[in-house]
C-alpha cells in the first residue's frame, strides 16, 4: 500500500500547510455553494449482501492513501478560496440525513454513506467532476470486496492502491490545455426558467426513476446518439412542452468530460 503520509505532501503546493489551489470550474462551484445550491452529486452502488461497516472504513482508509487529494475542506481566504488538508480520519456514516446535503466547513468535501446493502459517496464539485467521483468510487468498492475476499484485475478504471499517485492527478488541466486568456462568451439573452415556488434552504426533493439499461442502449444506438444526449433530448423536450406560449429559448447545460478530447490523467474537474 501506498505511503500516505509521502503521498500526501508531494500534491500539496504548501507541503506545511497542506493546501491546493482551486481548478477552474472549481472556483465557479466554490462561489454559488450554500444550502441552496450545495453542488454535491452522488454515486450509489447496491450489492447482494449487507455492507459491512468495519471493512467499508477499513477500505475507505486504504484507498485514501492512493488518493490524499480527495481528504480535502473547502477554506475561504481573503482575496481567493483553496482546498486544505482536513488533517483528519474521514469516517463512514450510516444514511439518516437527505442525499446531497451542504458540506460543514470542516468536513472533508466528499462523503461514504451506507444503509443495507447500498454504499453511496457524495463528492463536492468543487472538489471532484463525474469522472473523479467515479474513479475513488470504483477504487473503494473494489478494495472492499477485496477485503471481504474477492479478486479483482487492475485497469485504466481501476487504480492499482500499491502503486504512487502521479503529480498529473491534481493538475488543473484548463490550465494545461487552455493557457492565456479565453475570449468571453456571446451575450445571450435570459433563457426560459420554470416558475415554482422555493424549496425551503437546506431541503431537497428526490424523485428515483429506474429503466433497463440494455433497452436504452438499443434505443441511443438506433438514434445514433450516446446516453446522455438522448436523456438531454428528452429534458429538452419536457421543458418545451412546460414552456407553454413564453417565447424565450430554451438552454441546458450539459457536462462534457473533456479528458476525451485532451488526454489528461487529472482527477480533478475537467
Amino acid at each position: 500500500m501506498a505511503n500516505s503520509s509521502d503521498n500526501i505532501s508531494k500534491f500539496f503546493h504548501n507541503k506545511t500547510s497542506g493546501w491546493l489551489r482551486l481548478d477552474t470550474v472549481a472556483r465557479i462551484y466554490a462561489a454559488i455553494m450554500g444550502s441552496r445550491s450545495p453542488t454535491a452529486f452522488r454515486i450509489c452502488a447496491v450489492t447482494k449482501n449487507t455492507i459491512d461497516p468495519e471493512t467499508l472504513q477499513t477500505a475507505l482508509d486504504d484507498v485514501l492513501k492512493r488518493f490524499p487529494y480527495f481528504r480535502m475542506k473547502l477554506k475561504f481566504g481573503l482575496f481567493w478560496n483553496f482546498l486544505q488538508n482536513t488533517g483528519k480520519r474521514p469516517l463512514i456514516e450510516e444514511e439518516t440525513h437527505i442525499p446531497c446535503r451542504e458540506f460543514t466547513p470542516e468536513e472533508p468535501l466528499f462523503r461514504v454513506i451506507y444503509r443495507g446493502n447500498r454504499i453511496s459517496l457524495e463528492f463536492s464539485h468543487v472538489l471532484t467532476d463525474g469522472i473523479g467521483g467515479l474513479t475513488f468510487t470504483r477504487s473503494l468498492i473494489a478494495h472492499y470486496f477485496r477485503l471481504k475476499g474477492c479478486d479483482f484485475e487492475y485497469s485504466d478504471d481501476l487504480y492499482d492502491l500499491e502503486k504512487t499517485p502521479l503529480q498529473e492527478e491534481t493538475e488543473d488541466a484548463f490550465e494545461r490545455y487552455f493557457p492565456g486568456n479565453i475570449p468571453s462568451p456571446e451575450k445571450l439573452d435570459t433563457a426560459f426558467h420554470i416558475k415554482g415556488k422555493l424549496l425551503p434552504r437546506g431541503d431537497l426533493n428526490v424523485i428515483t426513476g429506474t429503466c433497463n439499461s440494455g433497452i436504452l442502449l438499443d434505443v441511443c444506438r438506433k438514434f445514433c446518439v450516446t446516453v446522455n444526449d438522448f436523456l438531454a433530448a428528452h429534458y429538452l423536450w419536457a421543458l418545451y412542452r412546460l414552456r407553454g406560449k413564453c417565447n424565450r429559448d430554451i438552454r441546458l447545460l450539459v457536462p462534457v468530460n473533456l479528458r476525451s478530447k485532451y488526454p489528461s490523467k487529472t482527477i480533478r474537474n475537467f
